[in-house]
């Protein structure tokens, strides 16, 4: 069972996995926390407890602004990828770029 912390909130991002330099595809994220991130999708043979490179962005041609962090794989069921951060890069650096969104998730700033 998945015992992400933080509580989690809805989001307009989507997440592009690399696993090395191998690029998995691009996803919807479905919503992020201080613990981790749920995207929508599902991708064969993805090994539990794989750490993957996350690239999480906007689509809806506002101003640019990517975020790179890693992220381990910790479920996938139910058409959901659950990871958690991993390394240097979690929640501090994470919740310091992003701000509410009309009540409705969270958006990155530049």
């Amino acid at each position: 069972m998945e015992h992400r912390s933080g509580e989690r909130r809805p989001c307009t991002m989507h997440a592009s996995l690399l696993k090395g330099d191998i690029p998995l595809g691009t996803f919807p994220v479905h919503d992020v926390s201080s613990g981790g991130l749920s995207v929508t999708g599902t991708i064969a043979k993805l090994p539990y407890c794989c750490v993957l490179t996350v690239h999480l962005f906007y689509l809806d041609g506002c101003e640019p602004h990517t975020l790179e962090t890693q992220a381990m794989v910790v479920h996938q069921r139910n058409g959901l990828i659950g990871f958690m951060w991993t390394g240097d890069n979690q929640y501090p650096f994470f919740a310091t770029s992003l701000m509410p969104e009309s009540g409705t998730g969270y958006r990155a700033i530049g």
